[in-house]
């Protein structure tokens, strides 16, 4: 049997309070296993200890951007619900305030990898257009960490 999986590209969306160059440092600080830990005990919270061993199996946080504030999310398809549901009620990350919003959900890496180059570009030309400090963006290391990262799902 085959275990069905999903991809949900994600944002990450910090304390809005916080002053642009703070909320930077707090976005390099952050990690794909805080985010992670963040939806388990989400996930834990909403849906308990059978929620959470449904959704355990595949539940990944495969990448993690800290320049874009980009994540992917591995989950299972049979609790694709559970897992999105869990992506939007975090409202912590690290104990700081946060919120993941879900750009896209896809079926397969070659459509997660199309979604990303459409919403990296998106926000690094916002972020260009907002402050000319920001010309250095890594969009060819982005998406070689993606590769890597991704390396066992393709």
């Amino acid at each position: 049997m085959r275990l069905k999986q999903r991809f949900y590209l994600c944002q990450l969306h910090l304390d809005p309070s916080l002053a642009p160059a703070a909320a930077a440092a707090q976005a390099a600080a952050l990690t794909s296993a805080d985010i992670y830990t963040a939806l388990r005990t989400v996930i834990q919270e909403a849906f308990g200890d059978v929620g959470l061993g449904a959704a355990s199996p595949l539940l990944a946080v495969k990448f993690y951007s800290p320049v874009t504030r980009l994540c992917v999310v591995r989950g299972a398809t049979a609790c694709h619900t559970q897992t999105h549901a869990a992506l939007a009620l975090t409202k912590a990350v690290k104990k700081q305030p946060a919120a993941i919003q879900v750009l896209q959900v896809c079926g397969c890496p070659r459509t997660l990898r199309e979604a990303a180059t459409h919403w990296q570009s998106s926000i690094v030309s916002a972020a260009k257009t907002a402050s000319a400090g920001v010309e250095g963006l890594l969009d060819a290391a982005f998406f070689a960490a993606l590769d890597a990262e991704l390396g066992d799902a393709i």
